[in-house]
Protein backbone atom coordinates (compact mmCIF):
# COMPACT_ATOMS: atom_id res chain seq x y z
CA UNK A 1 0.00 0.00 0.00
CA UNK A 2 2.70 2.16 0.84
CA UNK A 3 4.54 1.67 -2.36
CA UNK A 4 1.11 2.39 -4.54
CA UNK A 5 0.64 5.95 -3.10
CA UNK A 6 4.74 6.68 -3.51
CA UNK A 7 3.70 5.98 -7.20
CA UNK A 8 0.73 7.55 -7.13
CA UNK A 9 2.59 10.89 -5.56
CA UNK A 10 4.89 10.69 -7.70
CA UNK A 11 3.06 10.66 -11.02
CA UNK A 12 0.74 12.92 -9.64
CA UNK A 13 3.45 15.39 -9.39
CA UNK A 14 4.56 14.85 -13.03
CA UNK A 15 1.67 15.41 -14.55
CA UNK A 16 0.98 18.53 -12.64
CA UNK A 17 4.41 19.45 -14.16
CA UNK A 18 3.75 18.56 -17.55
CA UNK A 19 0.31 20.29 -17.59
CA UNK A 20 2.38 23.80 -16.48
CA UNK A 21 4.78 22.99 -19.48
CA UNK A 22 1.99 22.38 -22.01
CA UNK A 23 0.43 25.28 -20.82
CA UNK A 24 3.09 27.70 -20.73
CA UNK A 25 3.92 26.56 -24.33
CA UNK A 26 0.73 27.34 -25.58
CA UNK A 27 0.23 30.91 -23.96
CA UNK A 28 3.43 31.43 -25.46
CA UNK A 29 2.30 30.46 -28.90
CA UNK A 30 -0.61 32.11 -28.26
CA UNK A 31 1.07 35.62 -27.55
CA UNK A 32 3.80 34.83 -30.30
CA UNK A 33 0.99 34.58 -32.68
CA UNK A 34 -1.09 37.79 -31.29
CA UNK A 35 2.34 40.36 -31.58
CA UNK A 36 3.08 38.99 -35.53
CA UNK A 37 -0.48 40.06 -36.32
CA UNK A 38 -0.17 43.03 -34.32
CA UNK A 39 3.37 43.84 -35.58
CA UNK A 40 2.18 43.46 -39.16
CA UNK A 41 -0.91 44.97 -39.35
CA UNK A 42 0.23 48.24 -37.49
CA UNK A 43 1.64 50.55 -40.21
CA UNK A 44 2.99 52.89 -37.95
CA UNK A 45 5.63 50.55 -35.76
CA UNK A 46 8.88 51.17 -37.40
CA UNK A 47 11.03 48.59 -39.12
CA UNK A 48 13.10 46.02 -36.76
CA UNK A 49 16.68 45.70 -36.99
CA UNK A 50 17.92 43.05 -39.17
CA UNK A 51 18.82 40.03 -36.43
CA UNK A 52 21.50 38.92 -38.97
CA UNK A 53 23.21 40.05 -42.44
CA UNK A 54 24.72 38.24 -45.46
CA UNK A 55 25.20 38.74 -49.11
CA UNK A 56 23.69 36.41 -51.58
CA UNK A 57 24.72 35.94 -54.71
CA UNK A 58 22.24 35.46 -57.84
CA UNK A 59 23.47 33.41 -60.98
CA UNK A 60 27.13 33.55 -59.35
CA UNK A 61 27.64 37.52 -60.23
CA UNK A 62 24.82 39.50 -58.73
CA UNK A 63 25.57 40.28 -55.35
CA UNK A 64 22.36 41.21 -52.83
CA UNK A 65 23.27 42.47 -49.28
CA UNK A 66 20.40 41.10 -47.27
CA UNK A 67 18.83 41.29 -43.92
CA UNK A 68 16.96 38.98 -41.65
CA UNK A 69 14.41 41.05 -40.00
CA UNK A 70 12.69 37.66 -38.62
CA UNK A 71 13.29 34.21 -39.16
CA UNK A 72 11.23 31.35 -37.88
CA UNK A 73 10.19 28.07 -39.43
CA UNK A 74 6.88 29.16 -40.74
CA UNK A 75 7.69 32.64 -41.69
CA UNK A 76 10.55 34.80 -42.66
CA UNK A 77 10.79 38.59 -43.27
CA UNK A 78 14.39 39.32 -45.47
CA UNK A 79 15.25 42.72 -47.10
CA UNK A 80 17.17 42.38 -49.77
CA UNK A 81 18.70 45.84 -51.13
CA UNK A 82 18.43 46.48 -54.86
CA UNK A 83 16.50 43.17 -55.34
CA UNK A 84 14.35 45.26 -57.81
CA UNK A 85 15.13 48.10 -59.79
CA UNK A 86 12.89 51.54 -59.81
CA UNK A 87 12.14 50.35 -63.94
CA UNK A 88 11.33 47.18 -62.58
CA UNK A 89 9.04 47.70 -59.98
CA UNK A 90 7.32 50.48 -62.40
CA UNK A 91 6.70 47.24 -64.93
CA UNK A 92 5.24 44.89 -62.17
CA UNK A 93 2.71 47.92 -60.86
CA UNK A 94 2.22 48.59 -64.02
CA UNK A 95 1.08 45.36 -65.37
CA UNK A 96 -0.65 44.69 -62.11
CA UNK A 97 -2.80 47.78 -61.26
CA UNK A 98 -5.99 46.98 -63.49
CA UNK A 99 -6.33 43.49 -61.36
CA UNK A 100 -5.74 44.10 -57.95
CA UNK A 101 -7.75 43.25 -55.42
CA UNK A 102 -8.21 42.63 -51.93
CA UNK A 103 -6.66 39.77 -50.13
CA UNK A 104 -8.37 37.10 -48.69
CA UNK A 105 -7.51 34.97 -45.61
CA UNK A 106 -8.70 31.75 -44.25
CA UNK A 107 -11.93 31.88 -42.63
CA UNK A 108 -11.40 28.73 -40.73
CA UNK A 109 -14.11 27.04 -41.72
CA UNK A 110 -12.85 26.04 -45.22
CA UNK A 111 -12.85 29.33 -47.14
CA UNK A 112 -11.47 32.66 -47.26
CA UNK A 113 -12.90 36.20 -46.18
CA UNK A 114 -11.30 39.78 -46.09
CA UNK A 115 -9.78 40.56 -42.80
CA UNK A 116 -10.02 44.27 -42.03
CA UNK A 117 -6.68 44.02 -40.54
CA UNK A 118 -4.93 42.89 -42.99
CA UNK A 119 -4.03 46.01 -45.47
CA UNK A 120 -2.38 43.86 -48.06
CA UNK A 121 -3.50 43.70 -52.16
CA UNK A 122 -2.85 40.86 -54.20
CA UNK A 123 -3.11 40.00 -58.16
CA UNK A 124 -2.76 36.82 -60.15
CA UNK A 125 -1.28 37.90 -63.16
CA UNK A 126 0.51 35.46 -66.16
CA UNK A 127 4.95 35.90 -65.13
CA UNK A 128 5.19 35.39 -68.70
CA UNK A 129 6.07 38.74 -70.55
CA UNK A 130 9.44 40.11 -71.43
CA UNK A 131 9.68 42.42 -68.54
CA UNK A 132 8.03 39.97 -65.64
CA UNK A 133 9.36 36.96 -66.63
CA UNK A 134 13.11 37.29 -65.36
CA UNK A 135 11.43 39.02 -62.27
CA UNK A 136 9.77 35.88 -61.57
CA UNK A 137 12.59 33.59 -62.03
CA UNK A 138 14.99 36.21 -59.81
CA UNK A 139 12.09 35.77 -57.25
CA UNK A 140 11.99 31.49 -57.78
CA UNK A 141 16.00 31.73 -57.30
CA UNK A 142 15.77 33.65 -53.71
CA UNK A 143 13.09 31.59 -52.93
CA UNK A 144 14.83 28.51 -53.67
CA UNK A 145 17.57 29.67 -51.98
CA UNK A 146 16.28 30.51 -48.81
CA UNK A 147 13.91 27.43 -48.63
CA UNK A 148 16.34 25.11 -49.84
CA UNK A 149 13.29 23.52 -52.65
CA UNK A 150 13.43 23.59 -55.93
CA UNK A 151 10.48 24.82 -56.33
CA UNK A 152 9.98 25.84 -60.08
CA UNK A 153 8.06 28.66 -62.20
CA UNK A 154 6.33 26.15 -64.57
CA UNK A 155 5.05 23.89 -61.56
Amino acid sequence: MEYTSCIEANLTHEFTMEKQLISHYEFNESMSDAWEEYTCSNEHLTRSRSIWKETWTHNHDKQYQLGILHDRPRSKIHILTGFLSEEECHAIEKAANPILQIAEVADGRGGSEVSKERKVIQESFPWSNSVTAPLSQHVFHYVNHVSGLDIRQNG
